[in-house]
């Protein structure tokens, strides 16, 4: 599977050591797409084609240039910058704590080898600290890049994830749904996107759609989701 050519950022940044007042609050907004490849971290199967970003290899040429096969792999891409999303402090009479919110937005493209085909399992959009940019070995399938059999569940993943899963296990509502995941691949918190009229992967042949890791509202556009309505949880 891949993510196509644009991918929109905003995350409202917290300054360090500021009160807590509306002024002290930083707005940062990024759009990719084309995509330049010294923003990001690549791992593994990850690369950049015709400007977009390419989870991983969608066709024989690509495996014969990766040198590896197309079936059970994974991909992972990572802003190099990071942010701050929390701010916590606790002291004499004194406690801090506050939380930055962000928006994301990318569009994306889940691709079968042909048709009659499964294709990938799915993709999820992921938050972790700047040192655990690198993939999991043995992360493929029902993983998704996010985890392995050893590390599953283990809260030193330090991860936050949303994912769009269009196969089911066992531990899954059905074959298309988002689910908010937390140090592991079996979801806190998941919500079919049938009854929204959305399949990640319709009829097994290629699809192209908008996801979204938060957003305030969303449309019947591709797959632009209103996540507050489809899953809420808490980290």
């Amino acid at each position: 599977m891949g993510l196509a050519v644009k991918l929109r950022m905003i995350a409202a940044v917290l300054l360090c050591f500021t009160a807590v007042v509306v002024q002290n609050l930083k707005t940062f907004t990024a759009t990719h797409g084309p995509f330049n490849p010294g923003l990001f971290m690549l791992d593994n199967s990850a690369t950049f084609s015709n400007g977009a970003l390419q989870l991983t290899p969608n066709s024989a040429y690509e495996r014969r240039l990766a040198g590896m096969p197309l079936e059970n792999q994974s991909g992972r891409a990572m802003l190099r910058q990071p942010f701050k999303l929390r701010e916590w402090e606790q002291g004499y009479n004194k406690k801090l704590d506050r939380v930055a919110s962000f928006n994301s937005s990318f569009l994306f493209s889940v691709c079968p080898l042909g048709r009659n085909t499964t294709p990938g399992e799915g993709l999820a959009f992921i938050i972790t600290q700047p040192f655990k940019y690198w993939l999991p070995s043995k992360s493929f399938g029902q993983y998704l890049g996010l985890t392995n059999i050893n590390t599953d569940g283990d809260p030193a993943n330090s991860l936050v994830a949303i994912e769009f899963d269009n196969v089911k296990q066992a531990f899954d509502p059905d074959a298309n749904h988002v689910g908010l995941n937390i140090n592991s691949i079996i979801s806190n918190v998941t919500s079919s996107l049938t009854p929204l009229g959305i399949e990640l992967s319709p009829d097994g042949e290629a699809s192209r759609g908008r996801g979204s890791a938060a957003c305030d509202r969303g449309s019947s556009d591709g797959l632009l989701l209103p996540l507050q309505e489809a899953i809420n949880g808490s980290v």
